[in-house]
């Protein structure tokens, strides 16, 4: 009797460890900030702009990610963006630009063509934590490029929590989104 339940005792604990333990919980991030349109810029209505479908550069996706040196980044494995952080910023550039600011949005690409690379959206800590978005910008006109500009953009991350580091990332992104306009406006 005392070894059929110590064999008992034995296969429940052989089968309880070969169930694998629950899964971490995922944690889903907004990039997207929602804006009220003030009056539209009138002056700026001249100004006819063909935006490109923003890229993004191959690490980026629906994670967040963290860079940890000059040359490596790792992906938060249980962290992701509702959205992907290209269709965010080609949503902020086509808000700002037509809505906010007044220009013509011009599908055909008659005038000034936009072309936008979201070169890095990462968190990186490795000396004071801060949120960093990347974005390089082309402006060409009948397939010439006309001028260009890599525009980088900081934000502290105010705490070691991820939402912390979740809202800073899509304020740097507002403020790169805000300078993309600025420098197409010149």
């Amino acid at each position: 009797m005392k070894s059929a339940l110590l064999l008992t005792f034995l296969l429940v604990g052989c089968v309880g460890g070969l169930i694998p333990p629950p899964a971490p919980a995922v944690h889903w991030f907004s990039l997207d900030r929602t804006h009220s349109v003030g009056a539209v810029n009138e002056s700026s209505s001249a100004v006819s702009v063909h935006l490109d479908s923003v890229r993004e550069a191959a690490h980026l996706s629906d994670r967040l990610v963290r860079r940890i040196s000059d040359v490596e980044f790792i992906v938060h494995g249980d962290t992701h963006w509702v959205e992907a952080p290209s269709r965010v910023l080609e949503r902020g550039l086509r808000r700002v630009l037509f809505e906010e600011r007044g220009m013509v949005a011009d599908p055909l690409g008659d005038s000034v063509t936009l072309s936008c690379e979201l070169v890095s959206l990462e968190e990186d800590r490795r000396n004071a934590p801060v949120a960093r978005v990347v974005l390089h910008l082309e402006l060409s006109r009948n397939h010439r490029l006309i001028r260009a500009k890599t525009l980088i953009r900081e934000v502290a991350i105010t705490s070691p929590k991820i939402e912390a580091t979740a809202h800073a990332m899509g304020v740097a992104l507002e403020q790169a989104i805000a300078g993309a306009a600025d420098w197409v406006s010149l």
